[in-house]
């Protein structure tokens, strides 16, 4: 009885909750091919084709097309991390269900930020390792770190995009509406 009244006085920790919200968010988007597949390697396989096998040889271009494509990595991780998911998860009811749960209202925005930002941290790390292996791009330890927090950073007015896309439009809408906004928005960046 004791164990029982020790346990049920304890709050829950509002950490926990968050880390194994997004640990769960995570593994459920990697372990969907469709997501994660073309979300890591759209990003890396453009920056290959532009920055190192038609570049010729410029570097300063190699290292402009690292910082460009790795906008365009954050806008897919980010607006289709949040978009697509949150409208299918309103249509299946998924929704509804979360907030029944006594779970703190915060944590499946932090999940689905957490998420997001994980995927961006993978594909600039992946886009780093070919642009200096490959592209020979320099790039101090100060500028790749520079780099790594900018796209970190740029995930989140993307996120609130793709989750503002994400609860207006249907679950089989919500792709066709999120290319309709990001590859605009992607071209007349730079990329």
């Amino acid at each position: 009885m004791n164990t029982f009244a020790s346990s049920a006085s304890r709050a829950p920790s509002l950490l926990r909750i968050a880390w194994l919200e997004s640990r769960n968010e995570f593994l459920s988007k990697w372990r969907t091919p469709i997501f994660a597949l073309p979300t890591l390697l759209f990003p890396v396989v453009f920056y290959l084709m532009f920055a190192v096998l038609m570049n010729r040889g410029s570097a300063s271009a190699a290292t402009y097309l690292l910082a460009t494509y790795g906008v365009f990595g954050v806008m897919v991780a980010a607006m289709f991390g949040f978009g697509v998911t949150v409208s299918m998860e309103r249509s299946q009811g998924l929704l509804r269900l979360k907030r029944a749960l006594p779970m703190p209202s915060g944590a499946y925005l932090f999940a689905k930020t957490g998420m997001a930002m994980v995927f961006v941290l993978m594909i600039t790390l992946c886009m780093m390792l070919v642009a200096i292996i490959l592209a020979k791009v320099s790039l101090t330890p100060v500028q790749g770190m520079l780099l790594i927090a900018i796209n970190l950073l740029g995930t989140l007015p993307f996120a609130a995009l793709g989750l503002y896309i994400g609860t207006l439009s249907s679950a089989n809408g919500s792709p066709a509406i999120l290319n309709m906004v990001m590859l605009p928005m992607a071209f007349l960046s730079g990329l």
